[in-house]
């Protein structure tokens, strides 16, 4: 089972694809499907992005750049995401910082790309994880 946060590496088709292609998603939250952003290797959009880092984030080629600016949820269901997590272990490959979650928190809220109820679903899963950190 996947927790707010975690960096994946799993085949989904995506709206814009013609076939499945393996991606580099963000798990962040479950509405019905699972709610993840991208990782893109190459910069789009620099103020809906957060940076991460190689030196961070081992598994990547180089730099990268989460996406905050859409979620995808509906690219596979939590029945086949449970399939493959129970197939493969190697399909997470880390998990985001917590710092580079609270940057993607701010730049969700100020996005209106994304609608009112993921943003609330998102913002509900990231408050979460950070609660405890937040309450020393």
């Amino acid at each position: 089972m996947l927790t707010c946060g975690d960096i994946v590496y799993i085949k989904v088709q995506l709206q814009y694809m013609d076939e499945p292609k393996p991606k580099i998603l963000v798990y962040i939250c479950n509405d019905n499907n699972p709610v993840f952003l991208k990782i893109n290797s190459n910069s789009h959009k620099f103020c809906n992005e957060v940076l991460l880092r190689k030196s961070i984030y081992s598994f990547l080629l180089h730099d990268s750049y989460l996406d905050c600016s859409f979620v995808i949820n509906n690219a596979i269901s939590t029945e086949q995401l449970d399939h493959i997590l129970n197939y493969d272990k190697n399909v997470v490959k880390g998990k985001l910082t917590l710092e580079d979650l609270k940057q993607a928190s701010i730049i969700i809220n100020q996005v209106r790309t994304i609608s009112p109820i993921n943003r609330r679903l998102i913002n509900t899963a990231i408050t979460g994880l950070l609660k405890p950190y937040n309450s020393n």
